[in-house]
């Protein structure tokens, strides 16, 4: 759970696409097609938006010029890497670089329209209301666009003519492109392209709102965010599976041949195991505004399980008491682990369960520049419903872009929840049925600062800003029997962690 004040906004997307065009040929490399396919894809997608070529080939064989990149409105450099681009709202100037193949050097916002800077950006910034930006791109590009005759198809090709298309691709309402990998996209409530592609091991090149759903473009949108005004998205994917091994796993299940048990706490014993576990005595809200004092005595071990009991008590200035189990400076792991937690949640109104992790060390900064990883929340107030995020200085709650999944599961019930963590990417499993995946189209700190190691918690917080959002002051009752009227008991059959063979 974040440790400053979770607003509990969520978000949801609807997007479509159209144009007519030639399946994608590229490169073989290792037996799948090179990423340029999906580059050169989006690149027709732009043209049919209006975008426009300069005269002779899309991508001149100059290495140093830019010629031919679209939605140009003015030339800045001679070389023409350095455009004023139109139609960029909600767009950045890496994105716009990738149409053509490139990438970003540098981006700025334009006076008056015309190439005098006004402000320096970040490549990966959008900028307000605007619908122009300055970009500049690297003249080198991953494949060779060329221009059909003046009315014809476009199409882009590479040095070999290898074709893949993407027929495996789950909730497809409709196919926007011959080769299936753009395609409008259903039960796209809570969840982006980025996650959507990474269901089939792909990634995300493009997303966009539809018209009326159908295939028709209304607005770009961007790969790693969701949406609060639809639940379509028109999400187009890179033609070749990338080796699930690094998006996050299988995109049907949990398990996989290739797992090493390296920790584990089976809770076989009479108590906590302190070599394992440290037992967190601080109250003070914790940034959420969480009512609960954490007490050693609330957490104990027997008949198989922990059980971690919050209640109406007094003590040290607070109402309730309850417990939280850190392996924080005892055991902590990174990319290519497999996390496990089999547990059964409370179900009483004000109660905030949680299976997370937060950094060993604040490699980038505090929170959440360095990350945290929510395996499984649970909050009383929105009934049996199983949340799993991701908060980072580009994702977080702070600015309504936290990356997140919910699966609606009767949570009082046994299940696992499993985390499956590689180097760029993660997926969310409950019961071994996969329903969430982060995987960033870049992997910098601020989007990606999961390249560190991370350690395990389990907690039961108490009312709050998100645990108490449907009470009154955030508060439970203590003699309501949905709320606090009795003890709520979080119960832990294990908590095991699997390193990647």
């Amino acid at each position: 759970m974040p440790q400053l004040l979770r607003l509990g906004l969520w978000f949801s997307a609807t997007v479509t696409l159209s144009r007519v065009g030639a399946t994608p040929s590229c490169g073989i490399k290792e037996g799948r097609c090179s990423a340029a396919a999906a580059a050169g894809e989006h690149l027709l997608l732009q043209l049919e938006r209006g975008g426009h070529l300069s005269n002779g080939p899309a991508v001149t064989d100059d290495a140093n010029s830019c010629n031919g990149m679209p939605d140009i409105k003015r030339k800045c450099s001679s070389n023409s890497c350095k455009v004023l681009a139109e139609n960029m709202k909600h767009f950045s100037c890496s994105e716009f670089c990738h149409r053509s193949g490139r990438r970003c050097i540098r981006a700025w916002e334009e006076v008056s329209d015309d190439c005098e800077v006004r402000e320096t950006l970040s490549c990966d910034q959008t900028y307000g209301d605007t619908s122009d930006l300055l970009c500049e791109c690297s003249p080198e590009v991953v494949g060779v666009f060329e221009s059909a005759a003046a009315g014809g198809a476009h199409s882009m090709s590479t040095s070999s003519g290898c074709k893949k298309s993407c027929t495996d691709m789950p909730d497809v309402e409709q196919k926007c492109s011959p080769s299936g990998c753009k395609v409008l996209v259903t039960n796209m409530k809570d969840s982006s392209c980025s996650s959507y592609c990474a269901r089939t091991g792909r990634a995300c090149v493009a997303a966009f709102e539809e018209v009326d759903e159908t295939c028709g473009v209304k607005e770009v949108r961007i790969c790693d965010q969701t949406y609060d005004d639809t639940s379509d998205l028109i999400c187009e994917c890179a033609p070749s599976e990338a080796d699930p091994a690094q998006v996050g796993g299988s995109s049907t299940s949990a398990s996989t041949p290739s797992w090493e048990l390296v920790w584990s706490d089976e809770f076989d014993g009479h108590q906590v195991d302190r070599s394992k576990w440290h037992l967190e005595h601080a109250g003070g809200g914790f940034g959420n505004e969480e009512r609960q004092f954490y007490r050693e005595r609330n957490a104990h071990v027997g008949l198989g399980s922990l059980h971690i009991t919050a209640k109406c008590e007094h003590y040290d200035n607070h109402g309730f008491t309850s417990a939280k189990l850190m392996t924080k400076d005892k055991s902590q792991w990174g990319p290519g682990h497999k996390i496990e937690v089999r547990a059964k949640l409370p179900k009483g109104k004000g109660t905030w369960p949680a299976i997370w992790m937060l950094p060993a060390q604040n490699a980038y900064g505090r929170w959440p520049a360095s990350g945290e990883i929510d395996i499984m929340e649970a909050v009383g107030c929105s009934a049996d419903q199983a949340h799993g995020t991701v908060h980072t200085g580009s994702y977080n709650h702070m600015t309504n872009t936290q990356v997140y999944s919910i699966l609606a599961t009767p949570v009082s019930q046994w299940h696992t929840y499993t985390l499956d963590w590689t180097k760029l990417g993660m997926q969310w499993y409950v019961d071994d049925q996969l329903y969430g995946a982060f995987a960033p189209s870049e992997h910098d700190s601020g989007k990606w600062p999961f390249d560190q190691e991370f350690y395990l918690i389990l907690n039961l917080a108490v009312g709050g800003s998100w645990g108490g959002s449907c009470l009154k002051d955030g508060t439970p009752s203590c003699s309501s029997s949905n709320e606090f009227g009795n003890d709520q008991v979080m119960e832990v059959d294990y908590a095991r962690v699997y390193r990647q063979a």
